[in-house]
């Protein structure tokens, strides 16, 4: 008989919708800045220009991080970030041209992005920076502007899933999502809008470090989470040689269900182009365990499989308490 593995999901936090990125316009394809309560206090708003109102030409730059002891005004930024323009008026009708370098090995690099102003938002470069040397606004700003930086990122309690809530319809464009899970791996997705009201991650991050619109929101939108996380994924053994798997959920306060799936996100297909995958693990399709007992359930509860999938997970869909869940496969050597 194989050793059991078990698997813990839970306890977590309360729910936080806003949590990752507080309300927010994205005024095209851009980077949300990342400042709810469980963003690393990073954000600095006006660290390159104080609030100002914008004229045709440059911005003045005048914030903490700027230097003028070679010269002309640079803004320094502490590490690799995106620039982040926030105004108090309607600057969606003006492009603010951020110019810059980052550093490598031969040298500076000069980096050149076009940004359209926010609606009393925040708008932010998809290009990142080390330095700023000149903001130019290609009109006067409806009100002030301030540009600053941001090189953070979200850290949930345990890896758990992502909400994106919109205000309006933005079914037309994606958020793509970058973090880490649980056990530190990258993973990512692309999260199709929703028509107000909340989409929801297929993936649970432990951390998420970016998420990046395709174009305009027709709201607000804010980043959290909600009452949903999933267990780390159970891999069966492909040799052994009875494939029966016996299961056991002990719930404490939370309500959850087993899934399995037999797609691998570590396949290599040659169908398109060598070593590509047939699957992300954010594109696997789970299913929910044919045993009516082991879906939904809030007390505990034994099941199985009569043949060993090739993976198995446990989500925690309410509830804040915690699941644990042992699997134990047959084995005849």
């Amino acid at each position: 008989m194989a050793q059991p593995l078990v698997v813990t999901v839970g306890p977590l936090a309360a729910a936080d919708a806003d949590g990752a990125a507080q309300s927010q316009v994205a005024a095209g394809a851009q980077h949300l800045v990342l400042n709810g309560d469980l963003a690393a206090n990073t954000f600095d708003a006006d660290g390159v220009c104080l609030s100002q109102a914008a004229a045709l030409g440059d911005l003045t730059l005048n914030g903490a991080r700027v230097s003028s002891v070679s010269g002309a005004p640079v803004a320094y930024l502490p590490s690799l970030s995106r620039v982040y323009i926030t105004s108090t008026g309607d600057d969606s009708g003006v492009t603010f041209t951020v110019y810059g370098t980052l550093f490598s090995p031969s040298g500076p690099v000069s980096v050149v992005e076009v940004v359209t102003g926010s609606n009393s938002s925040v708008a932010s470069t998809t290009k990142q920076y080390q330095t700023v040397t000149r903001i130019a606004a290609s009109g006067a700003s409806a009100g002030t502007v301030t540009v600053g930086y941001y090189d953070g990122l979200a850290t949930m309690d345990m890896q758990r899933r992502i909400i994106i809530t919109s205000s309006g319809d933005d079914t037309g464009i994606t958020f793509t999502l970058t973090g880490t899970d649980g056990t530190g791996a990258v993973i990512t997705e692309v999260l199709t809008g929703a028509n107000a009201g909340a989409a929801t991650s297929a993936l649970s991050y432990k951390t998420l470090t970016s998420v990046l619109t395709s174009g305009a929101a027709a709201g607000t939108v804010t980043v959290g989470t909600n009452g949903m996380a999933d267990s780390f994924w159970v891999r069966f053994d492909d040799f052994a040689g009875n494939s029966q798997v016996a299961i056991q959920c002990t719930p404490d306060g939370a309500t959850g269900t087993v899934q399995q799936t037999l797609e691998d996100p570590n396949r290599v297909t040659n169908t398109v182009a060598p070593n590509t995958f047939q699957w992300t693990p954010a594109e696997i399709t789970w299913l929910d365990h044919p045993d009516a007992n082991l879906v939904g359930f809030s007390t505990p509860v034994q099941g199985n499989y009569g043949y060993a999938p090739l993976f198995a997970r446990v989500t925690l869909t309410s509830g804040s308490g915690s699941i644990t869940t042992t699997f134990r496969q047959a084995y005849m050597g």
